[in-house]
């Protein structure tokens, strides 16, 4: 799990400390907000652009375009404008692109904090 603390005081420190000490190790410790917001924004506008580009080119969009290009005056079965090989494979490639691909999701370590042993304020202990 990476963490970033947003204040590198006494009290941003402190809890660098404890997270590590939890076992916690992948820390960023921003001394200001703007920091923060600039080193996110540059992780994550790269990813966020290829999932909108997606969504242009290989996505829903993309079999709406198929289906109006092949059959401007409608039709009545879809498998008869694209058939559900093509559609799988549109599927196929806008889950990788976007990231939630069955295959790499059930690889990667996972992203709930009850894998840390940590029980949200509010919810129900296990």
């Amino acid at each position: 799990m990476k963490v970033a603390i947003v204040g590198g005081g006494v009290g941003g420190l402190t809890l660098a400390l404890s997270l590590d000490a939890a076992g916690i190790h992948d820390i960023d410790i921003y001394e200001s907000a703007r920091r923060a917001v600039t080193a996110y924004d540059a992780q994550r506008r790269p990813a966020t652009s290829a999932v909108v580009l997606a969504n242009r080119e290989v996505g829903p969009l993309r079999v709406l375009n198929i289906v109006e290009e092949r059959a401007p005056d409608g039709f009545t079965n879809l498998d008869d404008v694209i058939g559900p090989h093509e559609l799988e494979q549109i599927a196929s490639s806008y889950k990788s692109t976007a990231g939630f691909d069955p295959a790499v999701l059930n690889n990667r370590p996972s992203l709930s904090v009850r894998a840390l042993g940590i029980t949200p304020r509010g919810s129900p202990r296990p």
